[in-house]
């Protein structure tokens, strides 16, 4: 099994409160509501139904989408072979390394640096953001190719309002969802050993 790809991804502050329940510490206070929209807000990738009074009209994701987004991956589709950094760390607890600050700025490059290429992983796609809210917009969904014969560590972070952010793979063409155990405003799969996928698929 060749060693090792990195498919990112990000997720960005929720508006409001975000989604799971606290293992820490309450959200952060909403802002006061805003007069509702006179028209109902665009459908997003995974609609949840809207609380009555909510604040529809605050929350605007320009990277919202009505279908899963599309990340391109940026090698392993029959171009040049990729080049892989030599691993200086464990994968396990890789992520004891990363300053986590409830910062999604902060918090991203920190976590990337720390179960990256240190543990001899490459990038595979471009970090794509995205916002969350507790009603209005709880997950975001994207598609990637992954080449077989690779492995692969996904990553997400949030801001501290996302108090227990989840991150699963589900195979497009069926079989096992694989998720991140973990609870907090990161969420990786995998920290102790990257995913390793045998047949390409997306």
């Amino acid at each position: 099994m060749a060693r090792a790809l990195l498919a990112t991804l990000v997720l960005a502050p929720s508006l409001l409160a975000a989604c799971g329940e606290s293992a820490v510490a309450p959200p952060p206070q909403p802002p006061p509501p805003v007069a509702p929209a006179t028209t109902a807000p665009a459908p997003v990738a995974a609609p949840a139904p809207v609380a009555s009074g909510a604040p529809a009209a605050a929350y605007k994701d320009p990277n919202e989408s009505d279908a899963p987004i599309r990340l391109a991956p940026l090698f392993g589709t029959g171009g040049s072979p990729p080049t892989f950094p030599a691993a200086t760390t464990s994968d396990i607890g890789c992520l004891g390394h990363a300053t986590v600050v409830g910062d999604n700025v902060k918090d991203y490059p920190a976590v990337v640096s720390a179960c990256g290429a240190p543990t001899g992983l490459a990038e595979y796609t471009k970090a794509v953001s995205g916002m969350l809210h507790s009603t209005l917009d709880k997950q975001d969904s994207y598609v990637v190719a992954l080449a077989g014969g690779y492995c692969y560590r996904v990553i997400a972070t949030g801001d501290q309002s996302i108090f227990d952010l989840g991150l699963s793979i589900a195979p497009v063409a069926g079989g096992k969802t694989t998720e991140d155990g973990a609870r907090g405003s990161v969420a990786i799969i995998d920290n102790d050993q990257p995913l390793c996928v045998d047949t390409s698929g997306d």
